[in-house]
């Protein structure tokens, strides 16, 4: 049997009018970096970057956010929804959402980040006010990380909608914080 590289053509994943690159769902992996590195150095104009249901764990993550800020890639919209990246690999999507001021989108649902992976990622949401959208549905995390996060984004200037609740282990404690913070059109 022939393994067929899905990247082997690299413009159809590239919406040059649109500026994005989406591998949503092309089950990849670490062994795929290679041609992401090539697609994210091809195409540094790009403003989203959608990678959506693949098989990515933190540290492949690692390699292509640190690819896309050595290129000047000024992404807009990331969507990492639907990896594997856990609590470990969220240190790198942190740093790069805090050093990051054009960062508007950022989809982190069911990335079994748990309630550490959760508060440390909410440590970093607090470096950054220019996100105005935030998914982190899916992800098993508790009161105390979803209150971390909704107090850290609250400061947020252009902020339109926090996705916590579902799939999470959210419950009163957060309902109340959300109320006290006047979030209720903000948080879902």
């Amino acid at each position: 049997m022939i393994h067929m590289n899905p990247l082997s053509h690299f413009d159809r994943y590239y919406d040059a009018g649109n500026k994005v690159l989406n591998l949503c769902g092309l089950n990849l992996d670490e062994c795929d970096f290679g041609e992401i590195r090539l697609l994210l150095v091809s195409h540094t104009e790009m403003e989203e970057l959608i990678l959506k249901n693949n098989c990515f764990y933190g540290d492949t993550i690692r390699k292509i956010l640190y690819c896309v800020t050595l290129h000047g890639i000024k992404l807009k919209r990331l969507d990492l929804s639907g990896n594997m990246v856990g609590p470990n690999g969220i240190e790198s999507i942190g740093k790069y959402v805090a050093g990051n001021t054009e960062l508007q989108w950022l989809g982190l649902s069911s990335n079994r980040l748990g309630t550490w992976g959760g508060l440390m990622l909410a440590g970093y949401l607090k470096e950054h006010n220019s996100l105005s959208y935030l998914d982190v549905t899916e992800n098993n995390m508790d009161d105390i990380a979803g209150i971390s996060i909704v107090i850290n984004m609250s400061t947020c200037n252009i902020l339109s909608r926090i996705c916590i609740a579902h799939g999470n282990r959210c419950g009163e404690m957060l309902k109340c914080v959300v109320e006290r913070l006047n979030m209720q059109n903000y948080v879902e």
